[in-house]
């Protein structure tokens, strides 16, 4: 069942597939103040080149906006990854950051990551 679950996430990612260059600092944690492990910012930025897929989500209705021609939806961009390929929310590729990552699991196993994107600041 994980296995056909993992293998839906891959074919996924090939049918839209986008290879990005992500610089982390993810890899040298350290303790919050209230016992969470989050990245070190002052750490040695890592680089690393992941195959991911890159597309929109629209986020509600509720979420219209006005535009010249009238209301549009207002469309969230999103990162999908494998199980092997973990991302951390802070990760930068482009001109966007990594917001809040969200394990995607059946039955308590991980099948691949979701985030959001968003536009980074300089």
């Amino acid at each position: 069942m994980y296995k056909q679950a993992r293998k839906g996430v891959q074919q996924l990612i090939k049918a839209n597939k986008s290879k990005v260059f992500i610089e982390s600092t993810s890899d040298s944690m350290i303790e919050d103040a209230y016992g969470q492990m989050i990245p070190d910012l002052s750490g040695v930025k890592v680089g690393r080149t992941i195959t991911c897929r890159i597309s929109y989500l629209n986020a509600n209705t509720n979420g219209l906006i006005t535009a010249p021609t009238g209301y549009s939806t207002d469309f969230v961009k999103i990162i999908n990854t494998d199980y092997k390929t973990p991302i951390y929310k802070g990760d930068r590729f482009d001109d966007y950051e990594v917001g809040p990552v969200y394990e995607q699991t059946i039955q308590g196993h991980i099948i691949g990551y979701q985030a959001e994107l968003k536009e980074a600041n300089v």
